[in-house]
Parts: structure tokens; sequence; C-alpha cells
């Protein structure tokens, strides 16, 4: 009996460890955002710039592309012309919990607080 409490209160102090890093890491507000293409750094852009970006890439002889929209602090996929357009749906990301990724054209946008970082911000 006593052993159960015991579990108990260790699951739910964890849990609510868990929720608490996560709710800070997402107050975080990120700096820049790395785009990869095949686990490829392929550019790093400054998230207090106000700018558009196209990535474009021709595979099998058909071109693939996608439309990246930077605003102050925050970046999304605003077109592409891959089949399932998940990554236009995902929207704003302005923390590095969740990375924007396109898995048919195999690109990933990771954001960070420091330009250089090859930190995670969760350790597992």
């Amino acid at each position: 009996m006593k052993s159960n409490k015991f579990w108990l209160i260790t699951f739910g102090v964890l849990i609510i460890s868990c929720i608490t890093v996560i709710y800070f890491l997402q107050k975080t507000p990120a700096s820049y955002a790395n785009i990869y293409h095949n686990n490829i750094l392929i550019d790093s852009v400054d998230l207090s710039n106000t700018n558009e970006i196209w990535f474009r890439q021709t595979v099998n002889n058909a071109e693939q592309y996608n439309q990246i929209l930077v605003e102050v602090g925050r970046i999304r996929i605003q077109a592409a012309n891959c089949p399932d357009k998940f990554c236009i749906h995902q929207g704003w990301v302005s923390s590095g919990l969740i990375p924007i990724v396109c898995l048919p054209h195999r690109l990933v946008i990771q954001l960070q607080n420091n330009k250089n970082a090859d930190y995670d911000a969760i350790v597992g």
C-alpha cells in the first residue's frame, strides 16, 4: 500500500516536471532557424530579419520547391509542391521545441537560440 503511494507521488512529480520544462521551452523565442536538406545544413536564417526564402531543388527531372516565410521571431513554410502539404499546415513556429519537416522533400527547419549551437533543446 505504501509502495503504491510512493510510486504514484513519484510519477506525479515527474509529470509536473516535464510539463514545466516544456512550458518554459515554448516560451523561449528562437534567434536562428537552421535549414537542413538531406541532413546537410544549407542555410542559417536570422529570425530578427523579415524576408522570404525560396528553396528549390530538382529531383528526377521534377522540380520540388518549398517557399519559406520569415517574420520577426517566427518561421513557416508558406507554399510547397509536396503531395501531403503537412509542412504548410504546421503553420508558424517560434520555439525550438518542434521542427518544421517536409518529409517528401527531405527538408527540416530547426530553430535555435544560438547560430552555431550543436545541441538540442531537450536531451534524452
